[in-house]
């Protein structure tokens, strides 16, 4: 008898790389609204890249170790919450308490995660990366009060370095990451949040933080539960789905193979020039 594939919100068969079974894709702006996007951006080319798999098999988490287990990722998805941690990346520790820590809230797109895990398994360059002019370029606006800070051009995210006093010994640090676009009703509405402890690595920091800024819009089929918040504007994109599963292909091959370091790994189509695209806020 032959066995069937088994069919769910992972938009087709389970077999691996076959993500975005969508028949339309959606450019999303900006990005930091456009909904988490499908966690195998991340997870499959960790998994190419040799990261062990120790998902405990019937449960919903996805528990990744890097090859020198000194990294370690954990997708835990949760209730709606938003500020429910779903990723966590960190350093691998025998006990409870890594040397340092990034979470990353459910609706945060793969991405930006992506990033920062893809920037993990390249060396450090000789000098630290400087993130704030590189968010400064994107038209984010610096500040500072009692942290240093950065504001997103629509003004529903915030980026900050915080302190915090210790009791002996200097303060500690962590970038903090927050997009909150405002209600119909007024105030706030917390979408996802980022937070990475001091001693992760400046340059995958940066990686994060230059994935958040970048003015270019993230694809995102329509109707699905990671599709943009209200407040992002969307047109449909001349990107084809078969277009988006190649480009995914690509980083998976890349991925497996030898390949330069500054190389892109999955870039996908030009966009073409094109005109009527049904742009509207949602």
């Amino acid at each position: 008898m032959t066995e069937r594939p088994f069919f769910s919100r992972a938009n087709g068969p389970t077999d691996r790389g076959r993500i975005n079974r969508a028949e339309q894709l959606y450019e999303i702006s900006p990005r930091h609204l456009a909904g988490g996007g499908d966690p195998r951006h991340v997870t499959e080319y960790l998994l190419a890249r040799g990261w062990s798999d120790h998902s405990v098999p019937g449960y919903p988490h996805v528990l990744l170790q890097s090859p020198d287990q000194r990294l370690q990722l954990v997708l835990e998805p949760g209730t709606p919450e938003p500020r429910e941690t779903w990723w966590r990346v960190s350093s691998a520790s025998a006990g409870p308490d890594p040397d340092w820590v990034a979470h990353f809230g459910g609706h945060t797109p793969v991405e930006m995660v992506a990033a920062f895990t893809d920037a993990l398994l390249n060396p450090p360059p000789a000098q630290s990366p400087d993130i704030w002019p590189v968010l400064a370029a994107r038209g984010w606006t610096l500040g500072r009060d009692r942290d240093a800070y950065a504001v997103s051009p629509d003004r529903t995210t915030h980026a900050v370095r915080h302190s915090m006093a210790t009791y002996s010994g200097p303060p500690l640090h962590d970038w903090r990451v927050e997009t909150s676009p405002p209600r119909a009703s007024g105030g706030l509405e917390y979408v996802w949040g980022a937070k990475i402890t001091d001693g992760a690595p400046v340059h995958a920091v940066a990686a994060f933080m230059t994935a958040l800024a970048d003015p270019a819009p993230l694809l995102r089929e329509h109707g699905t539960q990671n599709f943009a918040h209200r407040h992002a504007a969307s047109s449909v994109s001349p990107v084809t789905p078969d277009q988006q599963r190649q480009a995914h292909q690509r980083r998976l091959r890349f991925a497996q193979g030898p390949r330069p370091r500054a190389q892109n790994p999955a870039p996908l189509p030009p966009r073409p020039g094109h005109t009527g695209s049904a742009r509207h806020s949602r």
